[in-house]
C-alpha cells in the first residue's frame, strides 16, 4: 500500500488512473490477463422489474470453467493456493 501511495504522489494521478493504467499493462504484459479480459466482451446483461424492484441476471460463457470444479473437501484440499507465489501462472 506504501507503493501505491508513493505512485499516486510522484505521478500526481488519482488512484482511478493509475489502476486503470495497471490493469492496461497486465493485459499486454500477461497473455492470461488478456484472455480473460477479453472473455467479458462476452457477458451479456438483462434486468427485470418485478413489484417495485430490479432483478439483474448476467450469463458469463466463460465461468463455467470455474463453475464446473469440483467443490468436494478431498479436492479443495488437493488445489494448489492460487495466491501463493510458486503457483502462479508461468507467464506471470
Amino acid at each position: 500500500m506504501d507503493q501505491f501511495h508513493e505512485i499516486l504522489a510522484n505521478t500526481h494521478k488519482t488512484a482511478t488512473q493509475v489502476l486503470q493504467e495497471f490493469v492496461e499493462s497486465q493485459k499486454v504484459d500477461w497473455p492470461l490477463a488478456a484472455t480473460n479480459f477479453n472473455g467479458l466482451k462476452k457477458v451479456k446483461v438483462r434486468q427485470f422489474q418485478f413489484d417495485g424492484f430490479v432483478i439483474k441476471v448476467q450469463f458469463n460463457p466463460e465461468r463455467m470453467f470455474s463453475s464446473v470444479s469440483n467443490v468436494d473437501k478431498k479436492s479443495i484440499a488437493a488445489r494448489p493456493c492460487f495466491l501463493c507465489t510458486e503457483n502462479r501462472p508461468a507467464d506471470f
